[in-house]
């Protein structure tokens, strides 16, 4: 189940990243779970959101100059997100790197990147999650996002975006769920 990147993007780009830094929360609360409200959600570092499929942390994030053999573009650092997802979900759901994505500064195309194993899936390296992975019913998965990003940075997001493969939707497309994002200075 294959997000759309084009679709992410835009909808991230709408969204915007007005509330960068902020410690606020939306949504309601469930259990010490953040679920959407009115089609989003947001948090922090060490907050769980709760996604269709899964429910998602992020436990920390850093930058540093070099992960294993990956190193930036010049003028670029390695922006490195931990991250855990818990299945919430009876099936096996399909993963991709492309499903997060980070945010910094403005509100602009140049603002935001997808992980590294997005451009080149040989960069993987170990403790990172790979380019595509299944989350199986009842599984917890721990791994790092890293995404090379500009440099001079130090408030972040990552986001996901659901999207809904509709049966008898002859049209091929998908269809927008949820949208979370987890806010984080490094």
């Amino acid at each position: 189940m294959k997000r759309t990147i084009k679709a992410l993007a835009a909808a991230i780009l709408l969204a915007g990243c007005t509330a960068c830094g902020s410690n606020r929360v939306s949504g309601m609360i469930d259990r010490d779970v953040i679920v959407p409200k009115d089609g989003y959600a947001e948090g922090g570092l060490r907050d769980s959101l709760r996604t269709a499929w899964f429910d998602l942390t992020v436990n920390n994030a850093e930058t540093a100059e070099t992960y294993g053999s990956i190193t930036p573009a010049e003028g670029e650092t390695l922006l490195i997100v931990n991250i855990t997802l818990v299945s919430t979900f009876d099936s096996d759901t399909v993963m991709f790197d492309t499903d997060f994505q980070a945010q910094w500064g403005g509100e602009g195309e140049e603002d935001y990147r997808f992980p590294v194993t997005a451009y080149d899936p040989s960069l993987t390296e170990k403790g990172m999650l790979e380019e595509e992975y299944v989350l199986s019913p009842q599984e917890t998965v721990t791994g790092n996002l890293v995404f090379s990003v500009p440099a001079g940075y130090e408030t972040y997001s990552l986001s996901f975006m659901e999207y809904f493969e509709l049966f008898g939707d002859e049209s091929g497309s998908d269809n927008a769920g949820d949208l979370f994002f987890v806010y984080f200075n490094v």
